[in-house]
């Protein structure tokens, strides 16, 4: 599990209802929560006298039903009737019978559920994260119980959010609102809990920022950094520390360069250049003292800042993009593709 994310230990999933109680036996349902592969449910029964036998008839929510049993019994003798169910959530009823040698007897109503599963897992996707509009999905693997979200900007805690679930099936997307009417979003909080109070926990740091900058000129067909530009990276790279020092308590940093090329010479030639000159500035920006992860990566021509025609030299469309991040970039329109190397 990645840091930032947290789960009930294993050993919590073996649970059980407290004892329910007659005057001739008791009994509880084990294991209401299984781990697949791991563990059965049971309807654990207690003789309070003595039986001929005991068994347990039971009836599913989708209609199947099962006779558990029988079993004969001494007074104090505890017994698990156990049983098998595929994966997911089922409803029981049906009555416990405890018989007698005279063939007298008795019965009792049960009732219960049992969901079976995975471990508890959550997934919050990337790509339906909405800063804007202060949205977020989650999807749980079990049954939703509820949800929390804290929102963390720059001064601290922007918005704390509870929201109370429905049961919503494992799979669901559950949308989280919030309202945090000041401040800059940098990291989300996201706790979900299944209906029996497991719960596992997202950290989410959707920040990013370009650094404004001045373009580094090179040489036609060359990646070398010619004396005269270094002043262009020395400022951006001014820029950049003066910004990992506001973030960098707060959200892990990461440094993305892309490079780009104009339309002269071949798209497989530009390719390769591009991802030279990405290559280089990030070099510069590690020997200049940048010690957080750096990742590069070419365009080429695919991500033209000016579109043109083939073989137009265009100033403006040899760049690059500095980008601070916490996760690569998403693939849009400065990077159609995402195959960042790590420098």
């Amino acid at each position: 599990m990645s840091s930032g994310r947290f789960a009930a230990l294993a050993v919590a999933f073996l649970i059980a209802l407290p004892a329910q109680a007659s005057s001739l036996f008791t009994y509880q349902i084990k294991n209401q929560l299984c781990l697949k592969g791991r563990d059965k449910p049971a309807v654990v029964v207690e003789a309070l006298e003595d039986f001929k036998s005991i068994e347990v008839q039971l009836t599913r929510s989708d209609g199947r039903s099962m006779t558990l049993g029988p079993r004969a019994m001494k007074e104090g003798q505890t017994y698990e009737f156990g049983f098998s169910q595929e994966d997911g959530e089922f409803d029981y009823e049906g009555v416990i019978v405890g018989t007698y040698a005279n063939d007298e007897s008795y019965e009792i109503p049960i009732y219960f559920s049992v969901f079976v599963g995975g471990n508890l897992d959550m997934e919050v996707p990337r790509d339906q994260i909405d800063l804007g509009g202060e949205v977020l999905t989650i999807v749980l693997t079990r049954p939703a119980g509820r949800a929390e979200l804290e929102v963390i900007g720059l001064d601290g805690v922007l918005a704390e959010e509870e929201y109370e679930l429905s049961g919503e099936a494992p799979g669901t997307p559950i949308n989280l609102e919030w309202n945090a009417p000041r401040g800059e979003v940098l990291k989300l909080m996201v706790r979900g809990y299944d209906k029996w109070g497991f719960y596992v926990q997202e950290d989410i740091t959707p920040w990013s920022l370009e650094i404004p900058h001045d373009d580094v000129h090179f040489a036609s067909g060359s990646h070398v950094i010619e004396e005269t530009e270094r002043p262009k990276l020395d400022k951006a790279f001014n820029t950049i520390m003066e910004k990992v020092e506001q973030y960098g308590a707060i959200v892990e940093i990461k440094l993305f360069i892309g490079g780009y090329t104009d339309t002269v010479d071949s798209r497989s030639y530009n390719q390769g250049l591009s991802e030279r000159r990405a290559r280089a500035i990030a070099g510069y920006f590690r020997e200049r003292g940048f010690r957080m992860p750096v990742y590069y990566q070419g365009f080429g021509e695919d991500a033209l800042a000016l579109e043109t025609n083939d073989e137009v030299d265009e100033i403006r469309n040899r760049r690059a993009v500095y980008l601070l991040a916490a996760w690569p970039p998403a693939p849009g329109k400065n990077f159609p593709r995402a195959s960042w190397k790590k420098l």
